[in-house]
């Protein structure tokens, strides 16, 4: 596959160092653990600054925190700090990483030269590949890398074998002030990818609590440009039932009321509340990692919900039904806000026996656009696996513009929001080709919303999908984690060799090590991973920030 001139070799950082001490607020520390719910309420007054300028607090009158470490006790130092990240100005380079980050392995160079696969046949629908029965020729790839030195982040105790915290509402935001957001036309252009610790009044972030408003304003920037509101429903509103194997969700709301159900499929032998899987038109994920490990899988009509079956199915399905069919709700905020039902049911349907704090969310193509969008839009959900998603899912639209304005054939903002109901109905107009600048955000963000909860992205070497795109956005959000201290909680691995949505029996153990550790508890592999065989990503062009480290 041809190499275009943007896509520098050798350019890509991961991270900086960070201590693993939080400085917190008396703050009310929500974990999940394997065997259920445990509260633990810490009283440390270690920092008193505000979470944001305005209402943290969740509905039950706490402020949220997303920690996952354990406090430090009273007068133990902090890790000392091993180095910095410099900060990353124009026309400054970075110190290089290539193909990605996993384990204890040192960087390589990618020669000049060296071969990308493009994976598969260009689609010509849906944002997809098809499969063309062949599997491509394998590239000669380089070795993973590691983080050059002096940028690893200091020694720590290990984390905790439970899983990490999920918060106990699906919103932790929903009280901090909406931001005032103008008219698309009004934006101005940012030519490298958004500082996701920048707040809209211009001051930036510096701790753990001040992320509950600013994730919330990242939210509202999504929901105001491209997906459409994610209307807020009182759980008073939703019934769950369970009879068999059939979760049968109602919601009722002004006036009107809808139903839907799902199946949900129990490991044999499974026994007491465990944790499930849903899958967003299905999964085309390893099933037996999952049912291996005890844990449930469950397909949800995301079409039924609402329909991708070109610009004029706009408007239908059963969000539509509820919320009339001008609704500027996207398709892919309708399946979130489904998804978001059925956790609500699971919630009050304990014969289900599903632990609704151990929720994994995946889908490929089209319907792994979709897995981001959920796992972005709700707290809940503690593992976010979208695979092969694309525009719109892992991709970043500023790298898929410039790569195809270099003639790659690459899916971009125009062509994606003029081919399904994924988006609002004038994002296209206001922010495609050039205009693509205007966004105050791009996927790295979105792919943030999900911080500090567990991601694995999974994705192949497609060029429709956007090889380099991917990488470079998947890069920059890892940087997210890293700055709450929690790399490995972010993980990213480009493959090739296989045909689109074929999962690869190579990344069978890194799929099990999340699933593992941050679904089902008690995992204890390795799970930092940064990783593209024989890709690079340009970061000193794409990246104009440092990330912080949050207290």
């Amino acid at each position: 596959m041809q190499r275009f001139p943007h896509a520098q070799e050798g350019s890509l950082r991961l991270g900086s160092p960070l201590t693993t001490a939080p400085h917190l607020q008396e703050i009310q520390l929500t974990y999940r653990s394997h065997s259920g719910l445990l509260i633990a309420t810490s009283a440390l007054l270690l920092a008193l600054a505000p979470a944001c300028s305005g209402d943290s607090e969740s509905s039950d009158g706490t402020i949220p925190s997303f920690s996952g470490l354990s406090p430090q006790p009273a007068g133990m130092t902090p890790p000392a700090e091993t180095g910095t990240e410099p900060s990353v100005t124009p026309g400054e380079p970075a110190s290089p990483v290539e193909g990605g980050r996993t384990g204890e392995e040192m960087p390589t160079e990618l020669a000049p030269g060296e071969p990308q696969m493009s994976g598969g046949a260009a689609p010509t629908q849906g944002g997809e590949a098809p499969p063309s029965g062949e599997t491509p020729p394998s590239a000669e790839v380089p070795p993973s890398a590691e983080v050059p030195p002096g940028t690893e982040p200091p020694s720590a105790e290990p984390p905790p074998a439970e899983p990490p915290p999920v918060a106990a509402v699906e919103d932790s935001g929903i009280n901090c002030p909406r931001p005032q957001l103008p008219a698309a036309n009004q934006l101005p252009n940012i030519a490298a990818h958004p500082d996701p610790f920048l707040m809209t009044n211009g001051t930036r972030i510096n701790t753990r609590a001040e992320w509950t408003c600013r994730r919330a304003e990242l939210k509202a920037q999504v929901e105001e440009y491209e997906s459409g509101p994610k209307p807020v429903v009182n759980k008073d509103s939703v019934t769950g039932s369970f009879a068999g194997n059939q979760l049968t969700v109602g919601v009722n709301e002004n006036g009107r009321s809808i139903s839907f159900s799902i199946n949900i499929n129990r490991p044999a032998g499974a026994s007491g509340a465990i944790p499930l899987l849903i899958g967003v038109g299905g999964s085309s994920l390893d099933n037996s990692v999952f049912t291996q490990n005890g844990v449930a899988t469950a397909n949800f009509d995301n079409n039924g919900m609402g329909a991708q079956a070109g610009g004029n199915s706009r408007g239908t399905g059963l969000f539509y039904t509820l919320y009339g069919n001008n609704h500027p709700a996207s398709s892919m905020t309708a399946w979130a806000w489904g998804v978001s039902r059925i956790i609500d049911a699971l919630e009050k349907t304990p014969q289900a026996n599903i632990d609704p704090s151990r929720i994994a969310v995946t889908g490929c193509s089209r319907n792994g656009k979709g897995a981001l969008m959920v796992g972005a839009f709700d707290e809940r959900i503690a593992l976010t696996i979208p695979q092969e998603s694309g525009a719109g899912g892992s991709a970043s639209w500023r790298v898929s513009q410039a790569d195809s304005n270099a003639g790659e054939n690459v899916q971009t903002l125009s062509n994606a929001a003029n081919e399904q109901p994924w988006f609002r109905a004038n994002f296209g107009q206001n922010f495609g080709n050039a205009n693509v600048a205007r966004l105050p955000f791009d996927h790295h963000s979105v792919m943030g919303l999900v911080a500090p909860r567990a991601l694995l992205v999974i994705d192949n070497q497609i060029d429709w999908l956007g090889i380099e795109s991917t990488f470079t956005a998947g890069s920059i959000a890892n940087r997210i984690w890293q700055a709450f201290g929690l790399g490995d909680r972010m993980g990213y691995w480009q493959t090739t060799g296989h045909t689109h949505c074929a999962f690869p029996a190579s990344q069978r153990n890194a799929l099990q090590a999340y699933v593992r550790k941050f679904l089902v508890g008690g995992g204890t592999e390795d799970t930092n991973l940064v990783r593209a065989d024989g890709t690079t990503a340009d970061l000193n062009r794409w990246v104009q920030w440092t990330a912080p480290n949050l207290q």
